[in-house]
């Protein structure tokens, strides 16, 4: 197993205790919900429509740059590009979300 590294502490250059809720166990999922709406049907991971997403990540952010952050690269099947489409392609619908919680 690799080890877990701080994004924040990336960003600032120090390790830092976790400020943030990147995933949520099954029993604890409900209670980080605000609200429990619907904003429009899922894009599923095998859906190709973020190509355009992913080439804006791979090749104006860069691939060295998300590979920094991330350990990986953009590709169609990820959350972020996903959420960039909904942005780019929804913006009422992007408008309405809260926070995003990843279930494990």
């Amino acid at each position: 197993m690799g080890q877990k590294v701080n994004p924040h502490g990336l960003r600032v250059g120090v390790i830092a205790d976790w400020n943030t809720t990147w995933y949520a166990d099954k029993k604890e999922f409900s209670k980080f919900l605000k609200e429990d709406n619907v904003i429009r049907p899922t894009i599923l991971w095998n859906d190709g429509r973020t190509y355009e997403e992913c080439d804006y990540l791979n090749n104006v952010i860069g691939k060295d740059k998300l590979s920094e952050y991330t350990a990986n690269i953009s590709f169609t099947g990820f959350t972020a590009p996903k959420i960039l489409w909904v942005k780019n392609k929804e913006p009422e619908n992007f408008a309405k979300i809260a926070k995003i919680i990843l279930r494990r």
